[in-house]
């Protein structure tokens, strides 16, 4: 059995958990460790939270299982039970929702997902061997698409437009307005950016279960914030080389890719694989703008030191988040991506472009008025022509080694954006589109002390600053 159009399966529930927040003692109390649980990093995203309903018992409860027992739960034996039934479980919405959008082949997480099951698991026996974290909030960069609960640095915008009164209602992780009507405790937005609130303790049980019994793990998922400077994945890290366990582990990590210093080029290398998840939306100054405050050539930098360095089998995905800002210069990104193939052919590259979530959001490409949208559509119809020109190349060419010299990357998927935009097209345009974009765009620029027309793509600026 394998995930495809058709049925409701993916191997991911059979194998491994997510751990998506944890608590400390200091700040939680009784909801100290795991707080928030789900089969996968894709099913807890904003507007879908909690898909397993598990949470409040697991913040309100003294009782502290560890990752296997919750593996092992009832939650997680429900939807093992449904795939193999051949049921669509609630809890997997995202992906059905991906699903609906688009008909083609990859255009959700369980389809385009290439990883296979691990030998050692069977569906009717399901076994422990991987764990999604994301081991805290503590990030080095203040990107536009993120929120202050996944980036502390966020929290200098979020408290910049309480302060100064500065109307941000409705956009996602910023609404002071809503936080305060509603007397929310927003301790993941507001306080210090340099405080890291979803984490545990170093002496959790839960956690150092995890590190006691590293030996039965043979792949790891993690995020953050920025997964090279977090806490917890340092002391994975450390552990899993200490135990020796890190030459049958996998490393599936996403990064901002910023951090890949000599010392850290050097902990990877103890670990099988290295499968890298590099979250990167543009180039150059447009990317500066989105990425606050990283320049882009520190981050060509760090890029090229990991791949000149590393030596462990390596995968480099670069993950594209399109949105409005940044649609445009996908294609110089693409051709970016390309370029590092060419220097790197030892490295596995592909692409891979989602969309900004919620799609509701006022940068989601979809509130764009529709001449901007059909251009962009043909833009990455071209794209992914030109790329699927080239494979079919490969596929029928009795010598498919002339084609793999380094004229493109290994894979590409831009389903997900395509479908968006295409479907969009159709939708009749408001006075709240410009007016959401707008107001999310001048609210960043005021605490960044930035211009939106220095750094978007010439129609986009037209279209905000004319008078329709």
């Amino acid at each position: 059995m394998k995930p495809q159009k058709g049925n409701f399966f993916c191997w991911l529930p059979f194998q491994q958990i997510a751990l998506k927040e944890w608590g400390s003692n200091a700040i939680h109390g009784n909801g100290a460790g795991i707080r928030s649980v789900s089969m996968c990093c894709n099913t807890y995203r904003p507007g879908y939270e909690d898909p397993l309903k598990l949470d409040r018992k697991l913040r309100s409860s003294k009782i502290k299982p560890t990752a296997k027992e919750l593996f092992h739960g009832p939650e997680m034996t429900k939807i093992r039970e449904y795939m193999l039934k051949g049921k669509k479980h609630p809890a997997c919405k995202v992906c059905w929702d991906q699903e609906k959008l688009s008909f083609k082949e990859n255009s959700s997480y369980r389809l385009n997902n290439k990883t296979p099951y691990h030998p050692d698991v069977e569906v009717n026996n399901p076994k422990l061997i991987g764990i999604d974290f994301q081991f805290d909030e503590n990030c080095n960069l203040r990107c536009r698409m993120c929120s202050p609960s996944n980036s502390n640095k966020l929290r200098m915008d979020y408290n910049f437009f309480e302060e100064n009164n500065i109307d941000t209602s409705n956009v996602p992780g910023f609404d002071w307005q809503r936080d305060r009507s509603l007397n929310i405790n927003a301790d993941a937005y507001k306080g210090s950016e340099k405080e890291t609130r979803k984490w545990t303790d170093d002496d959790n049980e839960q956690w150092l279960d995890i590190l006691k019994n590293i030996n039965d793990l043979r792949y790891i998922r993690a995020t953050g914030g920025e997964t090279l400077i977090a806490r917890g994945f340092l002391q994975f890290l450390d552990r899993a080389i200490e135990a020796d366990a890190a030459k049958e582990i996998v490393l599936d990590i996403h990064s901002n890719c910023t951090k890949f210093t000599n010392v850290m080029i050097e902990k990877l290398n103890h670990f099988k694989k290295l499968s890298l998840h590099a979250s990167i939306d543009s180039v150059g100054k447009n990317y500066e703008y989105v990425r606050y405050p990283m320049p882009w050539n520190k981050l060509d930098k760090s890029i090229n030191n990991l791949c000149s360095k590393i030596k462990c089998e390596t995968e480099f995905h670069m993950v594209s988040t399109a949105s409005s800002i940044t649609a445009h210069y996908q294609k110089d990104l693409f051709d970016y991506t390309n370029d590092l193939k060419q220097k790197y052919p030892h490295i596995k590259f592909d692409y891979f472009a989602d969309c900004v979530h919620p799609v509701d959001r006022g940068m989601s490409l979809q509130f764009l008025p529709k001449e901007i949208k059909q251009k962009l559509l043909n833009d990455w119809e071209n794209t992914q022509k030109q790329f699927y020109e080239y494979q079919s190349k490969i596929r029928n060419s009795s010598d498919g080694d002339e084609y793999h010299d380094v004229e493109f990357i290994n894979g590409a998927n831009f389903n997900v954006v395509i479908s968006l935009i295409s479907n969009s097209l159709k939708r009749k345009e408001l006075p709240s589109d410009k007016e959401n974009f707008l107001k999310e765009l001048k609210a960043f620029d005021r605490s960044r002390d930035q211009d939106y027309r220095d750094f978007l793509h010439e129609d986009v600026v037209k279209w905000l600053d004319s008078n329709h």
